[in-house]
């Protein structure tokens, strides 16, 4: 099967014996190659990504600045798994932060990791990625804009290293997750 899409309304190609007329909102742009036909539909759902972003909430700004390249990225679907400041887990204790950390990561199909060096010293980020290498979830790891050194720990459980810009982060979600 062949498939073109456009961002008018979508054209399918499937095999036939016929030579076809490729058409894009009703005027014909062309001729579809031998043993192709045009059948008119939408594109496809787009795939969402259940994603949890691990970070330091002192530095809320990177979660936010990800948010938003995930939000403006065309074609791009994505459920946020995080847990944010703005709505942090209700029971403060070491036992139920952990609970609550493992019970907002465990629907995800990817974690994302900002490598700064704090990763290095919070004890919550070093949790976030044992459970998600625990529960066998993809993690992606972010280098931030201009950092030379990360953490090794970082390094040796993600899947991918990216570089801190919306094109590499985009790209690694939509192949490896």
């Amino acid at each position: 099967m062949y498939v073109l899409y456009n961002i008018f309304p979508a054209v399918l190609l499937k095999r036939t014996d016929n030579l076809c007329l490729l058409s894009f909102g009703g005027g014909i742009v062309g001729l579809s190659w031998p043993g192709t036909q045009i059948v008119r539909g939408l594109m496809p759902d787009l795939k969402t990504r259940t994603l949890f972003i691990s970070h330091a909430w002192q530095y809320e700004q990177a979660y936010l600045t990800l948010e938003s390249w995930f939000d403006a990225a065309p074609n791009f679907s994505w459920k946020n798994c995080s847990v944010p400041s703005t709505h942090a887990l209700p029971d403060k204790t070491t036992v139920g932060l952990a609970a609550g950390i493992t019970r907002q990561m465990n629907p995800a199909q990817g974690v994302l990791i900002i490598a700064g060096m704090y990763a290095a010293h919070s004890g919550w980020i070093d949790y976030e990625i044992s459970e998600a290498l625990r529960m066998n979830k993809t993690i992606i790891g972010i280098r931030p804009w201009g950092q030379e050194r990360l953490p090794v720990k970082v390094q040796e459980a993600a899947h991918v290293m990216v570089n801190w810009n919306s094109q590499s982060v985009i790209d690694a979600v939509r192949l490896y997750i």
